[in-house]
């Protein structure tokens, strides 16, 4: 979160004064809890799984690709994939133990033999495999034991890493045949893996192509020319308030909670208490402090008029509003990377939880389910509701989703959820229905965590 309470501070100064508010005494101290907070949260380093674990999950994700050993690799191909830059720079770090066998079958797969004595090295005194690797590297003929395959097999390795490991140390050994088979097993792996991500790469481009005719089709139909009545001091100090003691609530829980319930939960079963409790603080707040039209709490959340029209024409944009947030998400993605230096999949929350929490079923119910329940209703329903009764659908989805970003407390990834955001604005604005931006909510969550299990999860 580096420079983001600086940021929310500039935010939240520039607000005040665009709508002239003159907030009282509680939101004035909501605030200052906020942004003092913020500060204080800014040179703290998340707590999580280590970057360089992340970055060796990745590496054997990326490394299922790689279908043969270095004697009949192409060069250019495995660099491509894998670094040798990359493997260097690891070799020199201090790594988690977990961490050392599947960069030893790395650098084999990579043809990096001469890497292989580092990284299995300090572990071979205790890991059977590692003292194999260490051999298989120094000697030129290498004499294994015959229960090799059992030793490789039962290592915590994913089969295609310990296939890499059983080919080369056959090939070593002179078992021509024995590696042979291993080989071919390994290339098999390798072309099922690559052609099912061709089929899984042609469906993302065909939602990516409809994503970017969707985007042409709808900015055609915004409309900034309405005649709206100006937003008055009274509702924008309404906002002001509602989202001072949201914030101030989302950082609290953040910060006390963890601690708290170290000892009594996991972080996953945590993460879903804190979505819930936030959730009901929301809702709490404009209950009390933000009720704008008379007919109710829930009209000013956006929950009303549910006919049969509204829920088709919910589902219809929320499936449209999936497909508009694959172009607009990566092009905001790369646009911020150039930006903010260090951002990118590593800087992502959700990825530190599923690396290291044992059962992820409440982290995934939070995030693919709550999550959208939650935050729809307040982003959506109540702020961007209540901002295009006086602005234009593009100010009111820029101001809403702006505020949507900081709530989420990522400077890293602050402009795609900015384009997220805006992107479940115009669902509603189209649909008229919650409906539509929740759907694409809880898709776009369910697909991002999918691939996070994919990649980082199940990758070792």
């Amino acid at each position: 979160m580096k420079n983001f309470g600086h940021d929310l501070f500039l935010r939240t100064l520039l607000s005040s004064v665009m709508m002239k508010v003159k907030p009282d005494a509680p939101t004035i101290a909501a605030l200052l809890y906020v942004i003092a907070t913020s500060v204080l949260l800014d040179n703290l380093e998340m707590v999580g799984a280590d970057p360089t674990s992340l970055e060796v999950r990745y590496l054997s994700f990326v490394s299922r690709y790689i279908g043969y050993v270095p004697s009949v690799g192409s060069k250019s191909f495995v660099a491509a994939l894998i670094s040798e830059e990359e493997l260097h720079d690891l070799a020199r770090k201090n790594l988690d133990d977990n961490d050392r066998l599947p960069l030893s079958a790395i650098s084999i797969l990579s043809g990096q033999k001469q890497l292989v004595p580092l990284f299995a090295g300090p572990i071979a005194e205790k890991d059977s495999v590692a003292r194999l690797l260490v051999s298989y590297a120094f000697e030129p003929h290498l004499s294994l034991p015959q229960d090799t395959e059992r030793l490789v097999m039962e290592s915590p390795l994913p089969p295609h890493l310990s296939e890499a490991i059983l080919g080369a140390l056959y090939l070593g050994a002179g078992n021509q045949e024995l590696a042979r088979k291993a080989q071919e097993r390994l290339k098999a792996r390798a072309r099922a893996t690559f052609m099912f991500s061709l089929l899984v790469a042609g469906v993302f481009a065909g939602v990516f192509v409809l994503g970017l005719f969707s985007w042409f089709y709808e900015v055609r139909r915004i409309r900034d020319s309405e005649e709206l009545p100006p937003l008055p001091a009274e509702k924008s100090s309404i906002f002001l308030k509602v989202f001072s003691f949201f914030f101030a609530s989302i950082l609290t829980l953040g910060i006390l909670l963890g601690p708290l319930l170290a000892s009594s939960m996991s972080a996953s079963h945590a993460l879903l208490l804190t979505y819930i409790l936030t959730g009901i603080l929301g809702f709490f707040f404009i209950y009390f402090f933000g009720r704008t039209k008379p007919t109710g709490f829930f009209a000013t959340i956006g929950l009303k008029d549910f006919t049969s029209h509204t829920l088709l024409g919910g589902l219809h944009y929320g499936l449209k509003a999936f497909a508009m947030l694959w172009p607009i998400t990566f092009a905001a993605a790369f646009f911020w990377a150039m930006i903010a230096k260090g951002s990118g999949v590593f800087s992502n929350p959700i990825v530190h939880l599923l690396v290291k929490e044992p059962d992820i079923t409440p982290l995934f119910f939070a995030v693919v389910f709550l999550a959208p329940l939650v935050e729809e209703p307040i982003f959506r329903g109540f702020l961007y509701g209540g901002l295009r009764e006086h602005m234009s659908e593009t100010k009111a989805g820029i101001i809403s989703s702006l505020i949507f970003a900081a709530a989420h407390m990522s400077f890293q990834n602050f402009l795609p959820l900015v384009a997220i955001g805006f992107t479940f604005c115009i669902a509603y604005e189209r649909s008229r229905s919650l409906l539509s931006s929740m759907i694409a909510h809880s898709l776009w969550n369910l697909t991002e965590t999918l691939l996070l299990i994919i990649i980082f999860r199940q990758a070792l």
